[in-house]
């Protein structure tokens, strides 16, 4: 018989946290999608639950399954520097699957550091998702573009390359970044919704 999730959280928290993670509930599911995308896996930390899709083959499972509990452990981090150290300890203690998986989030972030030189690029930059995503669908609540947007995988290098940048730029201000994002949605489905007949 599989070990059940809830089990193998248990062990886990034994064997990597020395039991001091808070207890979610961790359940299988079909399918798990956060906004439009489809999830391997989610961490809701208002109702401590962890959702697994439940096709996963075993060795896969194990890594989604670690990979949400380092979202316990690090509620606030996304996929920014500690979480990909949390990863790298995880590996080094016998979770080899993790290294890879670290290094990818690693890379992608320093590319994208790079992709920027200035404020005015990541704005520009910024916009471009956004307009996409209001052309997909004008209609869709802030929330859900909020999430979309934090799963992109260049989310935590958005956040700090938007502090780096705005400390550096002589004459301006910016909104903070999630501020400067929700006016730039709220124009761009006003615009698209106005587009298309019928819609509101």
């Amino acid at each position: 018989m599989p070990t059940s999730l809830q089990t193998l959280f248990d062990e886990f928290n034994r064997r990597y946290w020395k039991g001091r993670l808070p207890r979610y509930l961790v359940r299988r599911q079909s399918k798990i999608k956060r906004g439009d995308l489809e999830r391997l896996g989610v961490c809701n930390h208002q109702k401590k639950r962890i959702v697994i899709k439940s096709s996963l083959e075993d060795s896969i499972l194990r890594q989604v399954l670690l990979h949400e509990m380092v979202h316990v452990r690090f509620p606030d981090e996304d996929h920014g520097p500690k979480f990909t150290r949390e990863l790298r300890r995880l590996a080094a203690r016998g979770e080899r699957g993790l290294l890879s998986h670290a290094d990818g989030l690693e890379g992608l972030q320093n590319f994208s550091k790079r992709a920027w030189p200035t404020l005015d690029l990541l704005m520009d930059e910024l916009r471009g998702q956004i307009d996409f995503l209001a052309q997909e669908n004008p209609r869709r609540h802030w929330k859900t573009i909020y999430a979309i947007l934090q799963d992109s995988g260049a989310w935590t290098a958005w956040l700090e390359t938007w502090t780096e940048l705005s400390s550096k730029t002589p004459g301006q201000s910016p909104l903070p970044m999630v501020a400067w994002l929700y006016y730039e949605w709220e124009k761009a489905s006003k615009w698209y919704r106005r587009d298309r007949p019928g819609t509101r």
